[in-house]
């Protein structure tokens, strides 16, 4: 371990009036707050940091045990069971880079339990939780071998399922998705046409690959801002540490789980996916991601025959070879999930008769002027209840992160048909993600 870091330490609420250390906690809740000189620290998504914290928890004779959890930053990061009053030490541990580092936050929550007087065991009225004499914090190496063991299963997994030819041309059976669309349309039968990602998987992964903190840096705060627990919280009176980030991830995670459960259609990481660098600890993460989608997205998709799969970002290879032609050509009517209507150039270009435009949030990455909505839980609630497809058989692009997955499953039950292009329409505008092909613009937008 490298060096010890010594923070500035403040006592949050829930402590037995003293001002510094050593001192009891009281009640369900504590909070200690760590000021660490930002000079002393290496923020390397290769280092982890370590809190080491001098306790004892007050365990009462008729209870035997007491439940304690802990938080960081009001991100869960370990939970134990106390079964003696004895000293010991308990180690945290975050990723480096996870933090913000103005201070950090930790929450030690035990479950309740008598007061010593109620416990006959003295006069002590108070409700005691831990006891404190000590907080250190360090840097060192990270064990990424758990990561590195699930990303061979991932690379696995999908070299044994795809066709040989899906290894060297992820974009081999665009014509057959394309095909299948426009025969969907033909017969006006609700469908859901989803992708998962190395963000969708990240959310679908164990928490044994993938870190809460990490969790919440690489896909709450990356695409959904870091306002999200905030609003979560205010919306839903929740109080807690690490409330309204279970709250967010869980219902992340039940929407996607659904709306695989009932596609048609999904698009998955292809073996390419796994050839890219995975030599730092933020690449190795996005591995571990499209590990995540490959084994749940086939375990989830079980129910689709093995022509009904195709690459993450198939979309972008329909759009290449004119797809999208046949697809929309001459539509009476398209819906638009989005942060940008494009409808006038879907008129212009593919001559559809009629758009409708339902606008989300942009990605929180994208630069945008003036305040931010949240997607979650604001937008999306707002959308669930006025998103509705005109006609049975109507067709959405659908292009909305991983809320998108559950806008198809939500047009589909309503009996549109909905196609989860994702950056396609960025690509198309040249409005969102920077990294979409220039190549790909809609005539409208080319001198944009």
């Amino acid at each position: 371990m490298s060096e010890q870091i010594g923070p500035r330490i403040e006592l949050g609420g829930g402590w037995d009036g003293a001002e510094s250390l050593p001192c009891w906690s009281i009640g369900p809740r504590s909070a200690l707050k760590l000021y660490m000189p930002s000079d002393a620290l290496q923020l390397d998504a290769s280092l982890e940091l370590v809190f080491r914290i001098e306790r004892s928890v007050y365990v009462p004779p008729s209870g035997r045990r007491r439940d304690v959890a802990y938080f960081i930053n009001n991100v869960p990061v370990r939970s134990e069971v106390v079964f003696c009053d004895d000293a010991s030490i308990v180690e945290l541990t975050v990723p480096a880079n996870a933090l913000s580092l103005e201070y950090v936050l930790i929450h030690m929550m035990p479950s309740p339990a008598p007061a010593p007087a109620e416990a006959g065991q003295s006069q002590d009225a108070r409700k005691l939780g831990v006891h404190v004499t000590g907080v250190s914090v360090a840097t060192r190496p990270r064990d990424l071998s758990q990561k590195q063991t699930f990303i061979e299963e991932g690379r696995a997994v999908a070299s044994h399922f795809w066709p040989v030819e899906m290894r060297t041309n992820a974009w081999c059976n665009v014509d057959a998705l394309t095909d299948f669309i426009c025969t969907q349309i033909e017969h006006r039968t609700p469908s859901s046409i989803i992708r998962l990602g190395d963000g969708e998987g990240r959310i679908l992964v164990h928490s044994d690959y993938l870190e809460p903190s990490e969790l919440l840096r690489e896909v709450v705060n990356y695409q959904l801002g870091p306002d999200c627990l905030d609003i979560t919280a205010q919306t839903y009176g929740l109080s807690e540490p690490g409330e309204a980030f279970d709250k967010v991830t869980n219902d992340l995670r039940a929407l996607l789980r659904s709306a695989v459960r009932t596609a048609d259609a999904v698009g998955l990481p292809t073996p390419s996916h796994f050839a890219g660098d995975a030599s730092t600890p933020d690449m190795l993460n996005g591995q571990v991601g499209f590990a995540s989608a490959v084994i749940h997205g086939f375990a989830l998709a079980r129910h689709l025959p093995q022509d009904r799969f195709f690459d993450t970002f198939a979309f972008h290879g329909v759009s290449a070879t004119g797809g999208f032609e046949r697809i929309l050509r001459d539509r009476p009517y398209v819906g638009i999930v989005s942060h940008t209507d494009i409808g006038f150039a879907l008129k212009d270009v593919f001559n559809v008769a009629e758009t409708g435009f339902f606008q989300v949030p942009p990605h929180y990455s994208f630069p945008v002027v003036g305040r931010r909505t949240s997607h979650y839980p604001e937008a999306f609630a707002n959308l669930v209840d006025t998103i509705q497809p005109p006609f049975p058989g109507a067709l959405f692009l659908v292009g909305a992160g991983y809320l998108g997955k559950a806008y198809c499953n939500i047009i589909k039950a309503r009996g549109g048909i909905a196609l989860d292009v994702g950056s396609v329409m960025d690509a198309w505008s040249g409005l969102g993600r920077p990294d979409v092909d220039a190549d790909l613009r809609l005539a409208p937008f080319v001198k944009c």
